[in-house]
């Protein structure tokens, strides 16, 4: 024998979604605050990658130069280039 089936009445449902829209929402905030830093994050290093390659190149002596500053010039563009991109983006 089937068991009764519980009706979900309308107006108990609806306070359900709206509890449920809510936290999604905060999530993407959060969500949001956490790429932001992240892409702070990566602009910094950025600097700090760009400070050690003119410091050193100033004040050491590198075998292979070029390769040194090509290396630097890769990840400095790419770190600055997502934390750009990150930072821009539409909410």
């Amino acid at each position: 024998m089937k068991k009764p089936t519980k009706i979900i009445k309308k107006s108990n449902y609806f306070p359900y979604l709206c509890r449920v829209k809510r936290n999604y929402n905060k999530t993407g905030e959060v969500k949001r605050e956490a790429q932001r830093e992240v892409a702070k994050w990566c602009m910094d290093v950025a600097k700090y990658i760009t400070t050690v390659i003119l410091v050193t190149s100033f004040l050491g002596e590198f075998r292979q130069k070029w390769l040194v500053y090509i290396i630097g010039l890769v990840l400095v563009t790419i770190l600055f280039y997502y934390g750009i991109q990150t930072l821009n983006k539409k909410q």
